[in-house]
């Protein structure tokens, strides 16, 4: 129980770092932007789940081969999104 307030309270964490980091380096992003960072923090809320749940199953394996493979999508998509949507134009 305690684990799921954690990573929903990351998670709401995560949008509020993003949203100040956007606002301070004058970044102006579309609807579509914050849509697919909301996914990707979802996704990522939705990794974490499945790994400490198969964790409490007692699991570990499973745990770890899932939470590894899962998760490697859910880092490429982070840096994609840190890469093309939050990254700050440069000046000409």
């Amino acid at each position: 129980m305690i684990v799921q307030l954690l990573i929903g309270a990351l998670a709401f964490a995560v949008v509020a770092f993003l949203y100040e980091y956007s606002r301070r380096n004058e970044i102006a992003l579309t609807w579509w932007q914050w849509g697919l960072t909301i996914l990707a923090i979802l996704y990522s809320v939705f990794v974490l789940e499945v790994f400490v749940g198969f964790l409490g199953e007692g699991a570990v394996q499973a745990a770890v081969v899932n939470g590894g493979f899962t998760g490697l999508f859910a880092v490429i998509a982070f840096v994609l999104l840190g890469r093309f949507v939050f990254k700050k134009a440069k000046e000409v």
